[in-house]
């Protein structure tokens, strides 16, 4: 799963107050309506409240090619989402003893480079320095076909390690395959009967399994690409390859409702719990910390062919919320951004896609480069000009290249980004300040 930054991620603490949210469905049905219109997404939303239902929303199709709309019950593969599920049963197996946080891999696969110095503790945090086999770029040349688990251990083994454990962190697949294959080895029972039987039986999770072959006509989701004015379907990995860190496919409905029995204690202890959510380089053990103005939450994003999904579950305010896509033109973050601000009456707005884009010539785009900072928010943002775009680049963040709707403004529409550049009465423009909007907040810019 990779994390990106758009500018505001990091938006300053301010007090938000908890409401009823039915008063904000109408708008929020709009803002769906509007990226279904525009296909900028084919998606699936559920958002919990003290367990209960309280909103839902399926826009696109599960099957393009037969006509067959997404809706509640539509399956999805929800890839690295899947990490939080075999998380929860490693430390099921370490409350009931069968292995510790400082179990090393060795006990179980000797072969994996440093297996006698890599701990469950740092595999569960992504601090082991094992490889992430996916990232390989031969990856792409089997991932649709079937590997045994033996083939899957040799290419992990095959690698040299990114890292010394617990060296620093960085995100590996390869840690959950083995996490998932633990699991197999203390259980003595395949992955999915373990599954079946300590959580998705346990919680009724009926749209809930390990995935395998899509079966459209059992309302399972294909994921697509648009290409050309059209939904191209995807190819399918095969899901004998990821294992316990991607190969669960769910319903956001159901995932909501495995978030809050893992928070409210029915699936581990209050122990185990705080160890998941302990963050260690800002990775924590199965859960990734996801933050929104003075509230706070945990969750897991996941992706896999184009399906793209987030889970998220705000303990204070015992709110989930699960969005699975099986196509996205539009950014994920931003979705969920969007459904916080409506639950808890924050401005929006509904993104206006039918606005036509401009070129502007090269010499016109160089009045704008220069670094940008606002008192506002603490960050800087450089304007520069590659390959004849305008790009947008804030501190510690991945450059966004901007669309122009005019000489004044400018738009990054997969975050909700506008920026506009401020015109004298004359109708001249101040190359050096800016208004920049996203999410209802509205920040003035001046160069540097």
């Amino acid at each position: 799963m990779k994390h990106y930054k758009y500018f505001l991620s990091f938006l300053v603490t301010i007090c938000l107050f908890t409401v009823s949210y039915g008063q904000d469905t109408a708008k929020l049905n709009q803002y769906f309506d509007q990226l279904a219109k525009f296909n900028k997404a084919m998606l699936s939303v559920s958002v919990y409240k003290k367990n209960v239902p309280m909103y839902a929303k399926s826009i696109g199709y599960a099957s393009v090619e037969q006509n067959l709309k997404n809706n509640a019950e539509t399956k999805f593969r929800i890839g690295s989402i899947s990490k939080t599920f075999t998380a929860t049963l490693i430390f099921q197996l370490i409350e009931e003893k069968k292995l510790s946080l400082e179990t090393k891999l060795s006990k179980f696969y000797s072969k994996i480079p440093n297996a006698d110095k890599i701990t469950i503790a740092q595999m569960l945090n992504h601090s082991s320095g094992i490889y992430s086999f996916t990232s390989d770029e031969n990856y792409l040349t089997y991932y649709q076909s079937e590997l045994s688990k033996k083939d899957i251990l040799q290419k992990i083994a095959n690698f040299k390690p990114a890292f010394q454990p617990g060296e620093k962190s960085e995100y590996s697949n390869s840690n959950y395959v083995l996490l998932g294959f633990i699991v197999e080895e203390l259980s003595k029972k395949p992955y999915n009967e373990i599954l079946n039987e300590r959580i998705i039986t346990k919680l009724g999770l009926t749209r809930t399994n390990y995935g395998g072959a899509i079966k459209p006509e059992s309302n399972e989701a294909f994921s697509y690409k648009f290409i050309d004015n059209k939904w191209v379907k995807e190819p399918e990995t095969n899901m004998s390859i990821p294992g316990g860190a991607g190969a669960l496919v769910s319903t956001p409905s159901d995932l909501n409702k495995f978030y809050a029995a893992l928070f409210q204690g029915k699936l581990v202890g209050e122990t185990s719990l705080t160890e998941m959510k302990t963050l260690n380089n800002g990775f924590g053990k199965g859960l990734f910390p996801i933050p929104f103005f003075a509230v706070s939450g945990f969750g897991h994003g996941g992706s896999i062919d184009r399906f793209n999904s987030q889970a998220a579950y705000f303990a204070n305010d015992s709110l989930a919320i699960s969005i699975t896509t099986n196509g996205l033109e539009y950014s994920l973050n931003e979705i969920l951004k969007t459904i916080l601000f409506a639950y808890y009456k924050m401005p929006f707005e509904i993104p206006d896609f039918s606005i036509q884009f401009i070129d502007i010539p090269v010499a016109e785009l160089e009045k704008y480069v220069g670094i940008f900072a606002s008192p506002q928010i603490p960050i800087k943002i450089t304007f520069f000009v590659s390959e004849g775009k305008l790009f947008a680049q804030g501190d510690g963040q991945q450059a966004l290249k901007l669309d122009a709707v005019s000489t004044s403004e400018f738009r990054f529409e997969q975050a909700g980004i506008v920026i506009q550049f401020q015109k004298n009465a004359a109708g001249e423009i101040n190359y050096s300040e800016f208004l920049l909007k996203q999410g209802g907040g509205v920040f003035n810019f001046k160069k540097q």
